[in-house]
């Protein structure tokens, strides 16, 4: 095949991609754009994608099992030696009834208060048993030998602390909400220990309570009956009090003095209110009238002026006049007799009108100091009732004081006498108002406390197994297959390489010697990928790179040229990873010619250069594909590679070969490969799982796209299969089990990918290999 035949071996016919995408792949987007194209954003979490989120979860957990293992190990192992470790605790029970059986004969108790006094009174005694005093009695309560008995399995000294701890920590008292039903629960490692401790605390109780009411019964009569006499003496002294201070102050009744007073300063408010709008009234008319007389010598337009006395006579007397004139002025001259007449006519009415407007002025002055006057006296005559009804009303707020002070004493002292006659009855009655319901027992568990911990440790171990590899995963900021490397990246899959199980110096060559069914396929996958997708045909030039180091760019672009060739595609592989190259080494030759070496010696191009006795020393490897050689290693390769003869070189290669694959450094370490992408047609970034860091190879990523050289997807190298999410996992699984159309022949090898049917014009390996074992 010549170099410029763009024959593809993948077309319509005979391609063995021309009918689905390669099984690694998971784009279909051409390459010009780069990236996949995005999904339309929803903000609505579906079904299915809580679907792929368990499904995500549990790859996780699949692929990181010994972090669950180990988690699971280091949380449920000491909690289940802390809980089966602990000594076997029994539980006694024993009740209590707040409920007295005179109160239903006598009814003392009910009436004595709402149901919220008896809700309170039901708390008191929660309260009383808990409280410090209570416990100290309880304590006094067992004998010696009793004290040592309960603090002998906990090796303790039986003093007043550990008694004050004990009773804290191992006595809970319950009562059911609503109702007068006590449960007193006792926990201690010897049964018969803790029935014991439980009757007593019932017993004790009764009786100090018992003791209690009885004392509290009898000082409270003694303080009610001395509240009472005080009470009384306290009001007869009041009464008399009260009937003095309404001789001296006169005072009927405090309704009849405010009707009295309320109707007098109603009619004042009444008057006051009507001056005062006559007043304001006039005192706007005034300055609106001064107003008017200052700005006008004729305020026609203020109406009070313009009515005032004869002036609407005057003024149309004035209007006459002054038409007379003119029929006259139009016969006679001015100081013609009737002339001067009328003239002197005019100037008295003028001189009338003048006069009614400065009189109109000082009537309404002299109104509004009347007026002014008035709401003078009316408020000072107000103020002066106002002041007579605060005094009267202070004498009848002293004297309803005085009232309200006998009506308070004589209700206090009602219910004085009231709860002095209850008193009296309960100190004579016996105190039974509470009793045992129930003597102590020992309580049994519907589950036995082993199943219990075991369920607990269980779900601490499974919690601990699924939530140690979730954690690790948020953690892990490098690229997994676990995750979906295309929305992680946000760049198309071109394909995956499965972890390789073959030595290390077969890896490179694991397409050419046909060691792996599989692997091969997963090559195949990709070229097929590139060539379903790209528009671009031969001859093509492809830059394989990475982020960083030990990714695998250099065996995927070893085994690339491998699947290249067998596909009948004139192909070269040049190592220009010169900062560290190693296809010399995975290919077995000689480093003393290669591309280093050809640059220092000036760049030298002549006819013979691609020849094997050439500058480049280009070498023919066993399955076809030629070679170019790294020529040694540089620590600053640049001055070479911005050389135009390297643009030469690669364009000198492009017409001689349809393939140009060329292997170099780390683009997230070194800027070599962004120098050289510029000649390449399509480029491929390799990444390793879990080795280089999201944020970095998104760095380089968007550094190549900065400059409008574009990957045209990723490959991920080395993952596990198992581990893998769907999109990788399937089309491996569909490989791995040999799928394939029709019925295999007996004694005859399945037809697989790793053989495809090759053009007529492709030119076939010098070595072909036999077909590998299905």
């Amino acid at each position: 095949m010549s170099a410029g035949d763009t024959g593809a071996p993948f077309s319509a016919t005979g391609a063995p991609f021309a009918l689905t995408n390669a099984p690694f792949s998971a784009s279909s987007a051409p390459f010009p754009s780069g990236r996949t194209r995005p999904a339309p954003v929803s903000n609505d979490f579906t079904f299915k994608e809580l679907i792929d989120l368990i499904s995500h979860a549990l790859l996780v957990i699949r692929a990181k099992w010994y972090l669950g293992l180990l988690g699971a190990l280091l949380l449920a192992g000491p909690a289940g030696y802390f809980l089966f470790s602990r000594p076997m605790v029994y539980t006694a029970q024993t009740a209590l009834l707040a409920q007295s059986t005179l109160d239903k004969v006598i009814g003392t108790s009910e009436g004595g208060g709402s149901e919220q006094l008896r809700e309170n009174n039901l708390r008191n005694h929660l309260s009383m048993m808990t409280s410090r005093k209570f416990r100290a009695r309880l304590a006094d309560a067992f004998t010696d030998a009793e004290k040592k008995l309960i603090a002998a399995p906990y090796n303790a000294v039986p003093d007043a602390e550990f008694f004050q701890d004990f009773f804290e920590n191992s006595i809970a008292i319950e009562r059911e909400r609503g109702r007068e039903y006590y449960t007193i629960s006792v926990s201690h490692q010897v049964s018969g220990t803790s029935i014991l401790v439980a009757d007593r605390v019932a017993t004790e109780y009764l009786n100090y309570v018992q003791q209690e009411y009885k004392e509290a019964n009898l000082r409270g009569f003694a303080i009610l009956e001395k509240q009472a006499d005080s009470i009384r003496t306290d009001i007869a002294k009041v009464e008399s009090e009260r009937l003095d201070f309404r001789k001296k102050n006169g005072i009927i009744s405090r309704s009849d003095n405010q009707g009295i007073l309320t109707e007098r300063l109603k009619r004042l408010d009444g008057s006051l209110t009507e001056i005062r709008v006559k007043r304001r009234g006039l005192e706007t008319l005034t300055k609106q009238a001064q107003a008017d007389r200052a700005k006008s010598k004729f305020p026609w337009d203020n109406s009070y002026l313009a009515g005032f006395a004869n002036n609407e006579t005057l003024r149309q007397e004035l209007d006459r006049q002054i038409a007379q004139r003119a029929v006259l002025a139009s016969r006679y001259g001015p100081n013609h007799p009737k002339m001067r007449d009328i003239d002197s006519q005019i100037e008295a009415i003028n001189s009338s009108i003048q006069r009614n407007f400065d009189v109109a002025v000082r009537d309404l002055e002299a109104q509004l100091d009347v007026a002014s006057q008035n709401e003078a006296l009316l408020r000072k005559e107000f103020d002066d009732s106002f002041e007579s009804s605060i005094e009267i009303e202070k004498l009848a707020s002293n004297y309803e004081i005085l009232s309200a002070g006998v009506d308070s004493k004589k209700i206090t002292l009602n219910e004085l006498e009231k709860k002095i006659g209850e008193a009296s009855i309960s100190s004579k009655l016996p105190a039974d108002f509470m009793q045992i319901v129930d003597p102590a027992y020992l309580t049994k568990h519907r589950i036995p406390k082993k199943a219990l911990y075991g369920v607990v440790i269980f779900f601490l171990a499974m919690g601990a197994f699924v939530g140690s590899p979730l954690l690790a995963s948020a953690l892990d900021e490098r690229v997994t297959g676990t995750a979906d490397v295309e929305k992680v990246l946000g760049l198309g899959l071109v394909g995956g390489i499965p972890k390789l199980k073959q030595r290390v110096e077969d890896r490179a060559h694991v397409v050419r010697n046909k060691l792996d069914l599989v692997t091969s396929e997963a090559f195949i996958a990709i070229v097929g990928h590139l060539e379903v997708n790209s528009a671009l045909r031969y001859p093509r030039v492809l830059l394989v790179t990475s982020t960083l180091p030990g990714e695998g760019k250099s065996l995927i672009a070893s085994n690339l040229a491998s699947t290249f060739r067998q596909l009948g595609k004139k192909t070269i592989l040049v190592d220009l990873d010169l900062r560290r190259p190693v296809q010399h080494v995975l290919h077995g030759v000689s480093q003393e010619k290669g591309f280093v070496s050809w640059a220092k010696s000036g760049f030298p191009a002549n006819e013979r250069l691609l020849e094997p006795d050439g500058s480049l020393g280009v070498r023919k490897l066993v399955d076809g594909t030629d070679l170019i050689s790294a020529g040694g290693a540089e620590s600053q390769p640049s001055q070479f590679l911005v050389s135009d003869s390297t643009e030469a070189l690669i364009s000198r290669l492009r017409s001689s070969y349809d393939v140009v694959i060329i292997d170099t450094p780390p683009a997230g370490v070194f800027q070599d490969a962004l120098m050289l992408a510029r000649f390449a047609t399509e480029r491929i970034l390799v990444t390793r799982e879990s080795v280089a860091p999201v944020v970095q190879v998104k760095q380089v990523i968007d550094e190549f796209a900065k400059s409008e050289l574009r990957f045209q997807g990723v490959v991920l190298n080395g993952f596990i299969p198992r581990n893998a999410n769907k999109k990788l996992a399937y089309g491996y699984k569909a490989a791995a089990q040999g799928y394939s159309y029709g019925r295999q022949e007996k004694g005859r090898p399945a037809t697989t990918a790793a053989s495809p049917k090759l053009p007529a014009n492709a030119v076939a390996p010098k070595q072909p290999a036999a077909t590998p074992k299905g």
